[in-house]
């Protein structure tokens, strides 16, 4: 699942947790506690809802390769009167 990031001018990251057209009268402070946000924006006709994010990695992807495991046969009757 991808994260919607906002990064402001003092390079604080948010999580974009819900928008609203501000043309909807709202309650704000209600809003606020609904999606569990200590942040809103206003910006382009919307509020953001957002969560700032205190501690982040940078975790680059890798290509996973899934090797087929070999198939083996039965063991010999010798094989197994050792064990």
């Amino acid at each position: 699942m991808k994260m919607h990031l906002i990064k402001t001018n003092d390079d604080t990251l948010y999580e974009i947790i819900h928008q609203e057209p501000e043309t909807k009268q709202i309650d704000i402070d209600f809003m606020k506690r609904k999606y569990l946000c200590g942040t809103v924006f206003r910006k382009d006709g919307l509020y953001w809802f957002v969560r700032k994010i205190e501690e982040a990695q940078i975790v680059t992807d890798k290509e996973v390769v899934i090797e087929k495991p070999k198939k083996k046969g039965r063991p010999k009757k010798e094989n197994l009167e050792k064990q």
